[in-house]
């Protein structure tokens, strides 16, 4: 599920902008003489696509360090973090983690700076590397810990548990973020989701009334109409699944999924 380029880019700034010096004046970053930070030796790459290389759940908009306030970066732990971004923007995952550890140490009890490194865990994990999804949902209750508003930190975690299909922990999770923001549509669609595959499609339905009540646009139409079917089928609510479905190849539903759909309700309606 797509995380809003301007929330990642204002969790970002926010960090920066509040982040703690613990080591004074004898940890200022040494500046180029651009004004920039002299970097480290990670040479920069090509951008990558995240969208290509990552399952849905844990996806990541390119040109993260572009939120980062260049008269921010005056301490080491935020040219750490800044050099991070670049890592992450760079696809370069371990240099990435690498960095955020190190900017830890310096600021263990900082939440958005828990909440980066616990994704980037999260990307090693769905590229590959599962054994980093532990390391991922710890790094996201972290987060949560030294900042209980954290929305970010308990959404993720609930995609991490989702991308592992623990579904009933991803719902949980979920709950739990969209308690604290229900006007967030994707957190609704995902919560709605992950519900229907822990087997509690009543708690699926009532996620997606509440995301009925929200604008969205015609790819949010389409997610929606989708979970909205199988969600109805398994309710018995047979009639209403076959409208939603017909709402959804109307609303240029791919034929495939249409027919895929379709044999869903009457999997349901026979159980």
């Amino acid at each position: 599920m797509y995380r809003t380029k301007a929330v990642w880019l204002a969790c970002c700034t926010l960090w920066l902008a509040g982040c703690q010096d613990p080591s004074g004046e004898n940890q200022r970053a040494q500046f180029s003489e651009t004004g920039e930070p002299e970097r480290a030796s990670i040479q920069t790459a090509s951008s990558v696509d995240f969208a290509e290389q990552v399952r849905e759940g844990a996806r990541l908009p390119s040109e993260l360090s572009s939120a980062v306030p260049k008269d921010k970066i005056n301490t080491i732990t935020r040219a750490l973090a800044a050099e991070g971004l670049r890592a992450l923007d760079d696809g370069k995952l371990d240099d990435a983690s690498e960095l955020f550890n190190t900017a830890l140490r310096l600021d263990l009890s900082n939440s958005t700076l828990q909440f980066l490194n616990a994704l980037t865990y999260h990307l090693m994990a769905v590229n590959g590397n599962a054994k980093r999804f532990t390391l991922a949902v710890q790094g996201y209750s972290l987060a949560y810990k030294f900042d209980n508003t954290n929305v970010l930190a308990r959404y993720y975690q609930g995609l991490a548990f989702m991308d592992q299909r623990k579904f009933a922990e991803a719902q949980a999770a979920l709950a739990a973020a969209a308690v604290m923001d229900d006007s967030d549509p994707e957190i609704l669609y995902d919560l709605a989701r992950a519900s229907y595959h822990a087997g509690d499609p009543r708690t699926a339905d009532a996620a997606l009334k509440k995301l009925a009540s929200i604008g969205r646009g015609p790819v949010e139409e389409i997610k929606f109409l989708r979970a909205s079917i199988i969600t109805n089928a398994a309710l018995n609510a047979t009639d209403e699944a076959e409208k939603l479905l017909g709402d959804f190849s109307e609303a240029g539903g791919d034929s495939r999924t249409v027919e895929l759909r379709s044999r869903r309700i009457s999997a349901w309606a026979r159980f």
